[in-house]
């Protein structure tokens, strides 16, 4: 296992965003079974954070990738100007509920976090190790999600630095 604080800089140009205070990323990088174990926060609630974080902002991406709003000329009703309340999409609902649900998988989640070299800078209690659960995907799609969760405190849940945090950790391509 890797020691995160040696590679805390590392870590943070990985999620495109730098802390003010690095404790919440490395409460994020920390298994229960460690806190148990050694005291100090786990990266739990913060992972709660980050399930809506990430929900929230792939939804927008794929809304704003997908669709578009409707032009004066394609209005429903001439005599009202419907534009600001209509979008208008390329796909459809169930594609869009197959691409969320694909993107924020547990198999995508946790590949981005192998990806990103991250797997192996968990803090883990004894426990965790011998059942080595930095090899379930669960585990490490927790990890994504309480990273993200670090960041939307940190950043006081800046909605540029979310967005582009998220985009930059998953790579959503068009």
């Amino acid at each position: 296992m890797k020691d995160l604080k040696e590679h805390i800089d590392d870590v943070q140009r990985k999620c495109s965003y730098y802390f003010k205070n690095t404790d919440l990323l490395l409460q994020a990088f920390t298994r229960k079974s460690y806190s148990a174990e050694f005291g100090g926060e786990n990266n739990e609630v913060l992972e709660f954070l980050g399930d809506r974080v990430l929900d929230f902002y792939v939804t927008k991406v794929i809304a704003e990738r997908y669709g578009f709003f409707k032009s004066q000329t394609d209005t429903y009703d001439e005599q009202e100007d419907n534009d600001e309340y209509c979008i208008k999409a390329h796909r459809n609902e169930q594609d869009f509920t197959e691409l969320k649900k694909e993107i924020v998988s547990n198999a995508n989640l946790a590949r981005r976090i192998e990806e990103l070299g991250f797997k192996s800078m968990m803090y883990l209690g004894q426990s965790d190790i011998d059942n080595q659960v930095w090899n379930q995907e669960k585990v490490r799609a927790d990890l994504f999600e309480a990273i993200l969760g670090a960041i939307a405190i940190d950043s006081d849940w800046d909605p540029d630095e979310l967005q582009n945090s998220v985009e930059f950790m998953l790579q959503i391509d068009d």
